[in-house]
């Protein structure tokens, strides 16, 4: 017999953010053994990737995924990403 165990994806951070043109690199590994694309969201607009909204990430491969942060007063300075 084979017994599996696993659990749910855990939340990863906070990072923290600069002000300014550079952009900050997050690491994702795509947990799958073939390439898959994946949808990276935001929920502040103060925050971005560059307009890359679709990222392919080839299998058991680790990316970086590059956030920039413009503060904006009408937003707040935190948000969250969900890839």
């Amino acid at each position: 017999m084979l017994y599996g165990k696993s659990s749910f994806p855990q939340p990863k951070g906070p990072f923290k953010f600069g002000t300014g043109a550079k952009a900050n690199p997050i690491q994702f590994k795509n947990p799958f053994f073939d390439k898959r694309d994946f949808i990276v969201r935001i929920d502040n607009p103060a925050f971005s990737t560059g307009g890359k909204n679709i990222i392919s990430v080839d299998g058991r491969k680790p990316t970086a995924i590059a956030v920039s942060y413009k503060p904006e007063e009408q937003y707040s300075s935190t948000g969250k990403m969900t890839i």
